[in-house]
């Protein structure tokens, strides 16, 4: 009897042991399925506020994008500047609509985020950070994005292209950039050269459109029926089916492929610029700029009545500094033309060279000088101690570069040339040039001063680069601290023609043109035998050869911006680029 009281008295232990068991597991189940309830909803809550926040943003981005993108710059950049920060003080702050209950969304701020213009500085690009703020039931997110109003030319986006025309590659260039095409891309794996008077083409690979780092590597074009390949030069351009074929036709994937209007490609106006600057030199006065376009003559080399206005006020003193506000107008001194020289006439001459060589090489105000002017033998430098938006050097005829001795001449600073451009021989340069004739550049090697500067040169007339000292061996990959490679991004408003057959044609910049396009490659190296009638080309299978060591390279710099920031020119309309958006830390 006393043993079934002790199993019931424990029976009895065992059940309240079971209910409490059950009571606490049922407890934790609840208190789970509360908190999952909570942390889905906390969950739902960030979801919302996050799309809110983004919704904010796309809604500054359209209105900034309406207000600005394609406005037609009549207005100088420092007026785009106010206008920026007018706007940035009215829309600030500015609410979102939603229909959530709970939910809040507004722009919480849009900031100037660029740096402040120093005097002289030419402003061409503004850097806007949006930052939207949600709340949904106390969850806040903010988001941001960065949106880039520039008034960039659209060319220097591109390492090789053409506004209007055709891009036509055959053979094997290699691009290592952006390409724009403006009426349609032609591929062939046949490049044509020109040797003794003949006509002639080799088999090669197709080309090479690469990436730097991931980045560029894009084509644009308005359709992609709009690029054309054929495997000869007789048959006829077929348009490319398949999107996918890419890869064959130009070493690149169908995603590169960027489809663009091209009726929004910002153009460039090579006299509007020229007058531009010129007019900058004087203060940007509207009513000097009006003058010199009223004395404008077209094609002609001597710009004598357009540049006399800017002569005389060079003899003002806007500044209030007691000196006049330009260097003048100089002319080179000129080896007296008589009989027979004395030692005096000799000395005289050889003073003035000299004092005229100093001139050159410690300029520190714009300058007007009589073309032609020549770089080489007696002029070494031309070189302003301050490269800004208002310091030109004018050269009023043509400018000449023929230096062939080990030591490079220098050029730093920004020049306007009323003729013809010509470069021959080393050049170390930090410029932008713009040009009203042709251009012509022969067996040069252009580097940019320091190894991170570069020329910009842009010429109203056709642009020719070009090698007497061909054949040069390709023993390696492409290089841009080679002798070959120019540290330079060449525009012309012609079209263009280029060989990278038996030259090697290898640049660190870019190369664009309004017109047609054309570019001849081969890989590897190629040389010419005494009693052949063509070229001799490497040994190895041109099948065989990386794209890399073709003798046509384009490397796109895109610090051509802040490089040349100050010389570059101004465009007609602003472009608005959308950044990427990001979650700021709470």
């Amino acid at each position: 009897m006393k043993r079934l009281r002790e199993e019931e008295g424990s029976a009895f232990l065992m059940v309240i042991f079971m209910i409490l068991l059950f009571m606490m597991l049922g407890m934790a189940v609840l208190s789970a399925s509360i908190g999952g309830a909570h942390r889905t909803e906390k969950s739902e809550d960030n979801v919302q506020s996050l799309h809110l926040a983004e919704k904010a943003l796309n809604e500054a981005a359209a209105h900034i994008a309406a207000e600005y993108n394609g406005k037609e710059m009549a207005i100088r950049p420092a007026e785009l500047m106010a206008e920026l920060q007018n706007f940035v003080k009215e829309f600030n702050n500015r609410s979102v609509g939603t229909g959530l209950e709970g939910a809040s969304g507004y722009i919480e701020s849009i900031v100037y985020t660029g740096n402040d213009l120093q005097a002289g500085q030419q402003k061409l690009d503004y850097y806007l950070k949006v930052t939207a703020k949600a709340e949904v039931n106390g969850s806040v997110r903010r988001l941001s994005q960065n949106i880039v109003l520039d008034t960039f030319p659209d060319f220097l986006r591109y390492g090789l292209g053409s506004e209007e025309g055709d891009v036509i590659l055959n053979g094997s260039p290699y691009l290592a950039g952006n390409l724009y095409v403006g009426e349609e891309l032609k591929l062939s794996s046949m490049a044509g050269y020109r040797y003794l008077g003949q006509e002639l083409a080799v088999q090669s690979q197709f080309p090479y459109l690469a990436q730097q780092e991931g980045l560029y590597g894009e084509v644009y074009v308005s359709a992609v029926d709009r690029i054309k390949h054929r495997e000869d030069r007789v048959s006829s351009y077929v348009p490319l089916s398949d999107p996918a074929h890419i890869t064959r036709y130009l070493h690149s994937e169908p995603s590169r492929i960027k489809l663009k209007d091209n009726k929004k490609f910002v153009s460039i106006n090579v006299e509007q610029s020229f007058l531009d600057k010129a007019a900058l030199t004087v203060g940007d006065n509207p009513n000097v700029r009006s003058q010199l376009a009223a004395r404008f003559k077209r094609g002609v080399k001597k710009q004598d009545d357009m540049l006399s206005v800017l002569n005389e006020r060079f003899k003002e003193d806007v500044s209030g500094d007691g000196l006049p506000d330009g260097e003048g107008w100089l002319t080179p001194p000129v080896m007296p033309e008589l009989a027979e020289l004395t030692l005096e006439d000799e000395e005289r001459y050889a003073a003035e060279v000299r004092d005229f060589a100093a001139k050159l090489g410690g300029l520190t105000k714009p300058v007007i000088v009589e073309g032609p002017l020549t770089l080489g033998d007696d002029y070494k430098r031309i070189y302003y101690t301050d490269k800004s938006a208002e310091n030109w050097l004018i050269v009023n005829g043509d400018l000449i570069v023929e230096n062939y001795e080990d030591q490079f001449v220098t050029i730093r600073g920004n020049i306007l040339v009323t003729g013809d451009i010509i470069i021959k021989g080393k050049l170390a340069v930090d410029a932008t040039v713009i040009g009203l004739g042709r251009t012509e550049v022969v067996d040069a090697q252009i580097r940019g001063i320091g190894g991170k500067e570069l020329m910009v040169l842009i010429s109203k007339g056709p642009v020719d680069v070009y090698r007497f000292d061909a054949f040069q061996p390709i023993t390696g990959d492409y290089s841009k601290e080679h002798d070959y490679t120019l540290d330079a991004f060449f525009y012309t408003d012609a079209e263009a023609e280029l060989y990278g057959v038996g030259s090697t044609f290898w640049m660190n910049g870019g190369f664009f043109a309004r017109g047609d396009i054309t570019i001849n490659a081969v890989l590897g190296s190629t040389k010419a035998v005494e009693g052949e009638t063509s070229l001799q080309f490497d040994a190895r299978s041109q099948l065989a050869i990386p794209g890399e060591q073709s003798r046509f390279v384009i490397d796109y710099d895109q610090n051509v911006f802040t490089s040349q920031s100050t010389g570059l020119p101004r465009v007609k309309k602003v472009k608005v680029s959308i950044g990427r958006k990001w979650l700021e830390s709470q």
